[in-house]
């Protein structure tokens, strides 16, 4: 069985700063897309998966 064994306490200084990097990076990734499972498993279709993929890109 798991136990947890380690504590972390964050300070508000350190939270503010976390939450200001976040809001950062969501500023500069407004051009990422979110796409759907059957989006997801066309293109892993149409590009090949591992090593036989890349080799078919590369062709």
């Amino acid at each position: 069985m798991s136990q947890n064994l380690l504590s972390l306490t964050l300070t508000d200084d350190q939270l503010t700063a976390i939450n200001n990097a976040l809001t950062a990076l969501e500023a500069a990734t407004t051009g990422l897309i979110a796409m759907d499972n059957a989006t997801r498993r066309q293109l892993t279709r149409e590009i090949g998966v591992g090593n036989r993929g890349q080799r078919s890109i590369l062709r």
